[in-house]
């Protein structure tokens, strides 16, 4: 509620003098004796600016203190507009509008960069905020739009749309996406400065289909999405992936159940993300795809169940570190594409990385991964640390792996104590093993025996 001033200047108005009453609607009521009255807030002082009332001797300021210059408020009078366009139309740039709770169902078009304020009241549950914008926000203005402590709903349309050439930032702090007819944020904007920032944010999937975002900056180093401390959560159960079509996707702290897609276009960096797809137990997701040649996520997790965790494609590449993949697929990491791993936790059954190109960073196998074959012969792969072997029947042959990287290593392991007997047969997969003697193969004769083989860019070497 504003605060008045009333300043009595010259000499005051004795208060036998009888006032006209002047309602918050501007309607004039019945006076008063022995009463001043000056008007309140409506349409003709606005309620927010200096107002002098009778001119002359006697002359009475009211003074508004409020924060906000523009106040929407269904009821007429309250505040300063009743809907929210029309205090967009009113606004200057840098203006700030102030929302009362309730619902407005307005598609908006901002002409000059506002802000867009509401009560954090009820924030901390998104689904009962008290201020809800129903409805589509277009920006293609150049500048900042910004959005504090809104609820919004989607109204058959995405909810914040940025195109156009001119460089836009839209800024979202302490708001909650609610998807109920369709997705949250579209970008199809050309400048490079060009960014959305969503902080300290919440979301809903509850349609089946919809999606938080669908981003399309101009290059993988032009126009970025940030995320930070967000939650996101999926009512619908669906497992469409959100999408960066081009641009740079930076999230950070966040949790989505929902899969994630960066396209060929577009880079990311992923720190301190959770993507669980197992909500929706009858059509289980991919959790994160790439197909872009720059990708680092660092501290994540990724919970899949059936499906692979992660798959790159034949552009991707993907640095994975200090993080962990739960799946039960036979592939938890798949695809065509290139992974550089360390420091990864396997939790489910599957710990098989099956993507075309593997590279250790720095050290692969500090955490060691055991494979028990249980058929011969073996063709060791990337995260194999130890191949423990049978040699209680026919003697096995163990194949390492043919395009390994430096300091890549493996140790081949006669875990039946019986190699004497059946002979553990080691192939280089094309180079040559260093021992004793350098050739394509190398025989384990010894019961109990254990051989460690490293790559030297060239050779394996038998240690």
């Amino acid at each position: 509620m504003s605060q008045f001033f009333v300043n009595s200047s010259a000499a005051p108005i004795p208060p036998t003098i009888l006032e006209t009453l002047t309602a918050n609607d501007g309607s004039v009521g019945t006076a008063v004796a022995n009463n001043i009255n000056v008007l309140g807030n409506n349409t003709a002082n606005n309620g927010f600016a200096t107002y002098t009332n009778n001119a002359g001797a006697g002359v009475f300021h009211v003074n508004s203190y409020g924060p906000y210059k523009w106040i929407v408020n269904p009821i007429p009078g309250v505040g300063t507009h009743t809907t929210i366009a029309g205090a967009l139309a009113s606004a200057s740039s840098g203006d700030a509008i102030f929302i009362t709770p309730g619902t407005y169902t307005e598609n908006l078009v901002p002409t000059v960069p506002v802000s867009l304020i509401a009560s954090a009241q009820g924030v901390d549950n998104g689904l009962n905020q008290q201020t809800v914008i129903v409805g589509n926000i277009s920006h293609t203005i150049a500048g900042q739009l910004s959005f504090n402590n809104i609820h919004f709903r989607t109204n058959g349309n995405y909810i914040y749309s940025m195109t156009g050439v001119n460089p836009c930032l839209g800024t979202f702090e302490n708001c909650f996406f609610d998807m109920n007819n369709f997705s949250a944020i579209f970008v199809a904007n050309t400048s490079a400065s060009s960014s959305v920032n969503l902080f300290s944010c919440k979301d809903n999937i509850n349609s089946s289909g919809s999606i938080l975002f669908n981003c399309s900056f101009t290059s993988n180093i032009g126009g970025n999405l940030n995320i930070y401390d967000h939650d996101g959560y999926n009512s619908a159960f669906s497992n469409v992936p959100s999408v960066m079509v081009a641009g740079v996707l930076i999230m950070d702290a966040c949790r989505f159940y929902h899969p994630i897609t960066v396209g060929v276009s577009a880079s990311c960096h992923l720190d301190d993300i959770e993507i669980d797809t197992t909500l929706n137990i009858s059509s289980i997701a991919t959790c994160l795809t790439i197909s872009c040649n720059s990708a680092v996520a660092d501290y994540c997790s990724f919970y899949s169940l059936t499906a692979s965790a992660i798959n790159i494609t034949s552009t991707g590449i993907l640095e994975l570190n200090q993080g962990i993949v739960d799946s039960t697929n036979v592939s938890a990491i798949t695809g065509v594409g290139q992974i550089r791993l360390s420091d990864i936790s396997f939790t489910n059954t599957s710990s098989l990385v099956n993507t075309t190109t593997q590279i250790p960073n720095i050290v692969f196998n500090d955490a060691v991964e055991v494979v028990r074959p249980t058929s011969y012969p073996y063709t060791v792969i990337a995260q194999d640390a130890v191949i423990s072997v049978d040699t209680s029947g026919a003697a096995p042959t163990i194949t390492l792996p043919a395009s390994p990287a430096q300091g890549q290593k493996h140790t081949v392991k006669d875990r039946s104590a019986n190699a004497a007997a059946s002979n553990i047969t080691v192939s280089g997969g094309g180079h040559n093993i260093v021992g004793t003697t350098s050739a394509a193969t190398q025989v384990i004769s010894l019961n109990g025996a254990a051989v460690t083989y490293v790559f030297d860019q060239t050779l394996w070497l038998a240690c």
